[in-house]
């Protein structure tokens, strides 16, 4: 019988983020993209980690990149219920 792992790289961001060690977390981020550029949770948090940092501009890239990936269904999703009024 074989055991199914969980990938432990959102626990270790996560665990970094809460300890406001930045620098590596970015690093995980920017490896964890390069092995996949699809993976739009680690674009979120890179979006997380920017607005922690201020850095706004950064944060609406990773968010934009992010929304991209979406499946259709999902891009134009309001987190408060209902259409987006956004096309």
């Amino acid at each position: 019988m074989s055991e199914i792992t969980a990938d432990p790289l959102p626990e270790r961001i996560k665990s970094l983020l809460l300890k406001d060690r930045f620098d590596e977390a970015r690093a995980l981020i920017e490896i964890g993209l390069a092995e996949d550029s699809s993976r739009t949770w680690l674009l979120r948090d890179l979006a997380r980690l920017s607005i922690a940092e201020e850095s706004f501009d950064r944060a609406a890239d990773a968010l934009n990149q992010a929304a991209a990936l979406e499946p259709p269904r999902l891009r134009n999703r309001n987190p408060f219920g209902g259409h987006s009024a956004v096309p």
